[in-house]
């Protein structure tokens, strides 16, 4: 089968799309992949057989994202039809958008929404024209998202004809057992750690509380917080003058799980926000975090503040333990119940890893999207 894939974003920075083109590969189809690409993500999948096409970064002036954004479109639209075969995938909302209506109605198509929102702007950088999703929805053969309650919520939204596939954000390989030096170099201050270590892998944003959970290690006993990804505002501000935080650089997937083999507890510190990048204040709420798998691969039980997003798969499997948000006496108490009994949730960490198959479902949506 001939598969074209639209992602507007980063390759680097959506991880399900790179576990959905490695699958796709080992799975034998032919893949045409348009994409962004800030770190030469695409030179690896070339090597690997896919005809790749280069989505161009916006410049920073106004005028110039706009008529690069109209461009774009166009231009993305016209190696569509060009290269078209028998299943056009959306890699987000905002790669729908940029497909267009039109065309996800004329081809086989799916839409993958990595986050939930009920609609975004038709244009970066305004709010007057939205997009109206739901037509792009309503266009495609096949809605995926990444958790459970996401797909009702949206089926509710868009009055949808059917309920979304859920595709888990399970990473389809680990890496090597053995370290590359260069990575090992980076995680040097880590693992040579004496303390404990609570973990905290992910961006840093205002809906990740951080904060909270540094108040509460500051009075854990022989803890630290180490935290890694992509330097920000954010997080210049949440290490200044913290002497319980260490920070490690950003490490490209999937080697910065490597991380999470010498830490003693992972953390998901998911905060319902209003007006994050257009996303609905359901999005964290309903989170379907990729670090539950990743954590989960290394054996490494988790906490995370009492929301369903989180609840209910650390306790139907017990991962985890929540937390009551804003409250840093309830994040020690969830340290210490880990503490009492790690070895179990070390033990149902790998059992919850062993539930999902990614390529099952993956095989299920493409054998079951539809003609009229």
């Amino acid at each position: 089968m001939k598969i074209v894939i639209v992602n507007d974003a980063d390759l680097n920075e959506v991880p399900p799309i790179r576990n959905l083109l490695d699958i796709l590969i080992d799975l034998r189809h032919e893949i045409v992949l348009l994409s962004r690409d800030k770190e030469n993500a695409l030179d690896e999948y070339k090597m690997k057989g896919v005809k790749t096409y280069l989505l161009r970064e916006h410049p920073d002036n106004i005028l110039g994202k706009a008529i690069s954004l109209l461009k774009r479109r166009r231009n993305i639209r016209e190696i569509i039809e060009k290269e078209m075969g028998d299943l056009l995938w959306a890699a987000s909302d905002k790669s729908a958008i940029d497909i267009g209506v039109n065309i996800l109605k004329k081809y086989k198509s799916v839409v993958q929404l990595l986050e939930l929102t009920k609609d975004i702007p038709l244009y970066t950088g305004q709010n007057f024209i939205r997009a109206h999703l739901v037509k792009y929805a309503k266009a495609a053969w096949k809605i995926v998202v990444p958790e459970y309650n996401r797909a009702h919520i949206l089926k509710i939204w868009w009055d949808l004809r059917e309920l979304p596939v859920v595709l888990p954000n399970k990473p389809y390989r680990l890496p090597p057992r053995n370290i590359p030096d260069e990575i090992k170099l980076k995680l040097n201050k880590l693992i040579q750690e004496k303390r404990k270590v609570l973990l905290y892998q992910g961006i840093f944003a205002r809906d990740r509380d951080l904060e909270t959970v540094s108040t509460a290690v500051d009075k854990i006993q022989n803890y630290v917080l180490y935290i890694m990804g992509r330097e920000n505002e954010y997080l210049y501000n949440l290490i200044r003058d913290r002497k319980n935080i260490e920070y490690i650089s950003y490490i490209k997937p999937p080697y910065h799980i490597y991380a999470a083999r010498y830490a003693d507890i992972g953390l998901l510190p998911y905060k319902p926000t209003k007006s994050v990048e257009n996303y609905s204040e359901l999005n964290s709420l309903y989170c379907a975090p990729n670090k539950i798998y990743e954590y989960a691969s290394q054996g490494l039980p988790m906490i995370g503040p009492d929301i369903p997003g989180l609840k209910f798969p650390f306790e139907l499997n017990k991962i985890g333990i929540c937390y009551r948000a804003d409250e840093p006496v309830s994040v020690i108490e969830a340290v210490h119940n880990i503490e009492k009994d790690i070895e179990t949730y070390k033990t149902n960490c790998q059992k919850f890893w062993n539930l999902e198959n990614v390529v099952d479902i993956i095989n299920s949506i493409i054998n079951n999207t539809r003609s009229e």
